[in-house]
């Protein structure tokens, strides 16, 4: 019986390592792995239950079982291409050719009956009915065992073939193949020449630890250790920069879905192939800017990425697995040129001497270098108005009093010319009236000199990286000297864009910490409660559940927003969350709790989860305004399409109501100040308001109304969700 178990052990081992492998790395050649350690377990386990029952049917049926994990582990070939980097016979292609045998052998498995090419006879064992089933072959079967050790040694030798072309790690390699000859041959002649039971195969067990010593031994993204957590995988996957993680060996071993879809779009590699490959057949189709041993930069597909490189220790605190982070910056290298390309003209404008030598240049840069194609630069010079025109702008050109009037804007957009027209009372034609314009005025020392007016289709907008242009450029021509640094610029640019993205993070972290308190606090006290009378725990459990289940729904909602669209609504009963909410409060006896709900249904679309959040907000800063005791008052109404919601409390009070919802004022010694940022930003993203009213020493009032759309009922869909979800 200790061989059922030993087999039974690591048929449940090598089952969990396969299902992993599945969940965990989801791409074909991966799923073709896991089947080939799946084979092993469902080989382990038949034979373990083979051995374990008696009656003869049903030793039968496992001895068959066995038979399927056998043939299981005929995809070995597929795995040697992957490990040796052959993304051609890992693919598809090797799937195909090397599914024909096996599903073969299947076939005849599964009709063995009709034709008996597998087994032509079994028998219970006279000495033993616990041993396996005495078995008389068919010619298939002898033909399926050569087949099997055929495929092994095909794939050793092309391992070795393999290895004359590469380097690296040769001594995991030939570790590799000693154990795939090895093993399964030795346990062969073991069982065929020196066993003195003839009755008990090892095979099995041999294949069983094989699998395992796979997942220990092979590259690092199927090693059990090195596998990137779901939960941090996850996290990946919400990024927008391409994530590209590969092993010591260079191998890719996992990519965001960012990176799947720029991968393929400017490689064309397919999504389903991309990890297993080596990053050097990635970097043979991009460009690299930087030195060779730190890049800094990659071009693909005429798209800039700013690349940042770092190592990960894996499970042991070894370095392992390398990071490659690429944010798209096409936008901001684009404007890089065009500022390098101003550095340039200045330095030919602050050496004109004419009017007549800036206008020039200018209408040579803003249309051949800028890309604006019509326009007009007016100058205020000493004795007479210097104008030069770039594009078909005729009704300009014809009028003095038109240009005069536009020497005096100051900066301005016009979505349609015609409204500047009618604005100076110009009656006459003018075909582009319909078009846009942005103007630029020329400034000195407070003086206007001049102004730059641009015109294009209504319909195309002017960015701010365009408008930026535009005024550095009329700074050089107003002072005539560039003095605005290029690197100084992009520097500031880098800055501030680092900054936007650390505080973001830093307030989603403070946000999350914060909105985290109350659910720990609650499973201490209820733990605290369970421990001091145990009888306590079936009445307790729900609490600990709910608070879990409420922290978990803070963590997955990391990406917090204003934004109305992103939420989550449901056609919900305010009141029924007002009470859910409650219930998971833990309330001091000395605290009165006082409820005046409306006495119809609140029905509502509301986020469930940020409502609850909001609520429970408040209710915590109610029970911590009240330390020595006091009334809770929760009450309800409905008016005129709005919903409102009163809490108030008798407790300290707040005595700068004004700086309640301003980040990071508290009251509290260990407060973050984020708990009521969070609830005004939840009520304004349900459209909605708060006041408060507070009277120190006497208490606290937040007074909260919702517009709802009464004539919005919810589709089916909605209304079982908010059935399900309430």
């Amino acid at each position: 019986m200790e061989l059922v178990l030993v087999n039974i052990i690591l048929a449940v081992t090598t089952s969990f390592i396969a299902i992993y492998i599945v969940l965990t790395r989801k791409n074909r050649r991966s799923r073709l792995i896991s089947l080939i350690i799946l084979g092993s377990s469902i080989w382990s386990y038949g034979y373990a239950l083979e051995l374990y029952y008696t009656d003869l049917n049903t030793k039968l049926f496992w001895s068959q079982i066995q038979v399927i994990g056998m043939i299981l582990t005929n995809l070995w070939p597929l795995f040697t291409f992957h490990y040796m980097g052959n993304n051609k016979w890992s693919g598809k292609q090797g799937a195909v050719i090397f599914s024909i045998a096996p599903l073969f052998f299947l076939g005849l498995l599964l009709t063995n009956n009709y034709h008996g090419l597998i087994l032509r006879s079994v028998s219970l064992n006279h000495i033993d009915s616990h041993l396996p089933l005495i078995k008389t072959y068919g010619e298939c079967f002898t033909f399926f065992i050569l087949y099997t050790y055929m495929i092994i040694i095909g794939s050793c030798i092309y391992t070795i073939y393999s290895l004359r072309k590469q380097t690296l790690n040769n001594t995991r390699y030939l570790s590799f193949i000693i154990g795939i000859i090895s093993l399964p041959v030795l346990s062969s002649f073991y069982y065929h020449f020196f066993s003195k039971n003839m009755y008990i195969d090892y095979t099995s067990m041999i294949f069983g630890f094989l699998s395992i010593g796979i997942v220990l031994f092979t590259p690092s993204d199927f090693r059990i250790g090195n596998i990137l957590p779901l939960e941090y995988a996850n996290i990946l996957g919400k990024m927008e920069d391409i994530v590209i993680l590969t092993d010591e060996n260079r191998r890719i071993t996992h990519v965001n879905p960012s990176a799947k879809v720029a991968i393929n779009k400017e490689l064309s590699i397919s999504e389903d192939t991309i990890v297993g490959r080596y990053l050097d057949d990635l970097i043979e189709k991009v460009e690299i800017i930087g030195k060779s041993d730190d890049p800094t930069e990659v071009v693909a597909g005429g798209r800039n990425y700013d690349l940042s490189i770092f190592t990960v220790p894996d499970w042991r605190g070894k370095p392992s697995t390398t990071c490659y982070i690429l944010r798209e910056v096409t936008d901001r290298v684009k404007l890089e040129n065009k500022l390098r390309l101003l550095h340039l003209y200045a330095s030919d404008i602050s050496k004109t001497k004419s009017y007549d030598d800036i206008s020039t240049i200018t209408a040579k840069v803003l249309k051949n270098s800028l890309g604006f194609c019509n326009g007009v630069l007016i100058l205020d010079g000493e004795s007479e108005t210097h104008k030069k025109f770039w594009g078909p702008i005729e009704c300009i050109e014809e009028t003095d009093y038109v240009l005069n009037e536009l020497i005096k804007l100051d900066k301005s957009y016009y979505p349609h010319f015609e409204i500047f027209l009618r604005n100076i009372g110009y009656g006459g034609d003018c075909v582009f009236s319909d078009n846009a314009m942005f103007c630029i005025p020329i400034m000195e020392n407070h003086v206007q000199l001049g102004v730059i007016c641009i015109f294009r289709e209504s319909e195309k907008k002017f960015s701010e990286n365009e408008q930026m242009l535009l005024e550095i450029f009329g700074n050089h021509i107003a002072a005539a000297i560039h003095r605005i640094q290029d690197d100084k610029a992009l520097k500031d640019t880098q800055k501030a864009e680092i900054d936007k993205i650390m505080e973001g993070a830093g307030r989603v972290a403070n946000m999350v910490r914060h909105d985290l308190r109350g659910p720990l606090q609650t499973i201490r006290n209820v733990s605290y409660l369970i421990e001091k009378n145990p009888s306590t725990i079936d009445k307790m459990a729900p609490m600990i559940e709910n608070s879990i289940d409420y922290m978990t729904n803070i963590i997955e909602d990391l990406v917090y927003t204003e934004n109305p669209s992103s939420l989550d609504k449901h056609y919900l009963n305010l009141n029924t969350l007002i009470k859910q909410t409650l219930n998971q409060q833990i309330i001091p006896k000395k605290i009165l709790v006082e409820k005046d709900l409306y006495p119809e249904p609140l029905m509502g679309n509301f986020d469930k989860i940020k409502i609850q959040r909001m609520l429970n907000n408040l209710f915590r800063n109610a029970i911590d305004a009240m330390p020595d005791g006091g009334r809770l008052t929760i009450s309800t109404d409905k008016k005129s399409s709005k919903v409102f919601v009163s809490i108030r409390d008798t407790g300290v009070g707040v005595e700068d109501v004004d700086k309640l919802f301003v980040p990071f004022h508290t009251t509290k010694t260990n407060g973050m100040g984020l708990g009521l940022i969070s609830v005004k930003q939840t009520i304004e993203a349900h459209k909605g308001s708060i006041e408060v009213n507070s009277e120190p020493g006497k208490g606290t009032n937040f007074l909260i109304s919702i517009p709802i759309n009464e004539d919005y009922r919810g589709n089916n869909t909605t209304k079982l969700s908010s059935i399900t979800k309430t």
